[in-house]
């Protein structure tokens, strides 16, 4: 597998230590997956360009990179909480996830990889927004929720976070 990985670490300027702990991220969600599904991405291929790739391309842009705290709404696999975790470890990510199954491979992926970096928050999003127990500087999202019903609820429903 580490063959796969030498275009994206050039692309990416990734660490052998980043390298690795990709790979055992995606090993251990392909085994998984066989189990309980936390992804409908199966194939490695799939995985390395539509979780892991497209995750990164982030990483080649401003937006992200003067920013310290992050939230993953609907973290499900990890994607794109743990891609950015691993590849950003002096920055902090929340993942939040309410499905049980999910909840345990989050935390067994942290554990597996000794993400420092990482929370699972085990309650929706809109508690977490009504509680504000942790400063937020990004929201991340793919598929858990639109922009606008973000927005709306941090706009409309909580004062707390200072959207600019």
């Amino acid at each position: 597998m580490k063959n796969l990985f030498l275009p994206i670490q050039k692309k990416y300027n990734l660490s052998e230590n980043q390298i690795e702990q990709y790979i055992s991220y995606i090993s251990f969600l392909q085994e998984e997956n066989k189990k309980y599904d936390p992804t409908n991405i199966d194939t490695l291929e799939g995985i390395l360009a539509l979780h892991l790739c497209d995750t990164l391309e982030i990483t080649k842009t401003s937006l992200i990179k003067n920013q310290k705290y992050f939230v993953d709404i609907g973290s499900g696999c990890g994607v794109p909480g743990i891609v950015l975790a691993i590849f950003y470890p002096e920055k902090s990510f929340i993942l939040i996830e309410v499905k049980n199954k999910k909840i345990n491979f989050l935390n067994e992926v942290i554990g597996q990889l000794n993400l420092k970096n990482c929370l699972v928050y085990e309650q929706d999003f809109q508690t977490f927004a009504n509680q504000a127990p942790y400063y937020v500087d990004v929201f991340l999202t793919r598929a858990s929720l639109s922009v606008n019903e973000i927005l709306d609820y941090l706009f409309i429903k909580n004062s707390l976070f200072d959207i600019t």
